[in-house]
């Protein structure tokens, strides 16, 4: 598919050693979301979301949509 040509698949080892610790932090905030933090560690990567609970941690730096568009104008 043309789709997964773009889609970078993260094997679970890879995420796994920093889930316990992303959970710590997240467990005030919303569990089901610690593995895109985690996967956003492992990977030494930013994260894209708009979801706002995701400002209430401090793991790794998140980019909304308007800021994505803002570096794209530059």
């Amino acid at each position: 598919m043309f789709i997964e040509k773009h889609i970078l698949f993260v094997p679970k080892d890879k995420y796994m050693k920093k889930l316990e610790l992303v959970e710590e932090v997240m467990k005030e905030i919303d569990m089901d979301d610690s593995i895109f933090i985690a996967t956003s560690l492992a990977l030494k990567c930013s994260l894209w979301s708009d979801y706002k609970h995701f400002d209430s941690q401090n793991k790794v730096n998140i980019y909304k949509t308007k800021d994505i568009v803002k570096l794209i104008e530059l």
